[in-house]
């Protein structure tokens, strides 16, 4: 596998990582943004992030760097966006990941299903974002079915609005607080 090109950006002391991974297309980039404070390029079409970028993930103690992966569907290392992605989940080039935190957009949350398959099967702790939050208009998704079917917490957030931030923060710190890697629980057909 080639080298990992990886974007020169703050990164946290003490060494807990959390790997932000998603299809393009689902506010990765704008969550990234205002989980860390950076103003990273977002644009709207695959390919606009094809490196590696990081920052220090505020309002988490101990201080955790987050690292924000290319765009992918999937793991299965097709294009070189995602065999980055791939290698970053893999903890490969010495960069180990505690948690991975998979987006979805949730006007379309089958287009990151089969990723977030991929990446439990690696057996990584994980919680899902579900992003676009305020565009379902106050019928908003059933979390707590969505967490139980997948076996993984899931916090619906909106980075336009700054809803659902702080939430999302607290679920990843008690998240790496147990990193106890669980087998995926999905649940299919849901019950």
């Amino acid at each position: 596998m080639s080298e990992v090109p990886t974007a020169t950006s703050p990164a946290a002391p003490g060494g807990r990582r959390v790997l932000l991974l998603g299809p393009p297309n689902t506010g990765k980039t704008s969550l990234f943004n205002a989980l860390t404070g950076q103003s990273a390029r977002v644009g709207n079409y695959p390919g606009i992030t094809v490196e590696r970028r990081s920052g220090v993930l505020r309002g988490l103690v101990p201080p955790t760097t987050l690292v924000d992966a290319p765009g992918a569907d999937s793991l299965s290392a097709r294009s070189s966006e995602e065999m980055i992605t791939l290698a970053s989940a893999l903890g490969l080039g010495g960069d180990a990941v505690d948690l991975a935190l998979i987006v979805a957009d949730v006007t379309r949350p089958e287009g990151t299903l089969y990723l977030a398959v991929q990446v439990l099967e690696l057996g990584l702790p994980a919680v899902i974002a579900l992003t676009m939050a305020d565009e379902l208009q106050g019928a908003g998704p059933d979390t707590a079915a969505m967490a139980t079917h997948l076996g993984v917490p899931v916090v619906a957030v909106s980075a336009r609005t700054g809803a659902g931030l702080d939430p999302l923060r607290a679920t990843i710190s008690a998240a790496l607080a147990d990193p106890t890697p669980r087998p995926p629980a999905i649940e299919w057909p849901p019950a």
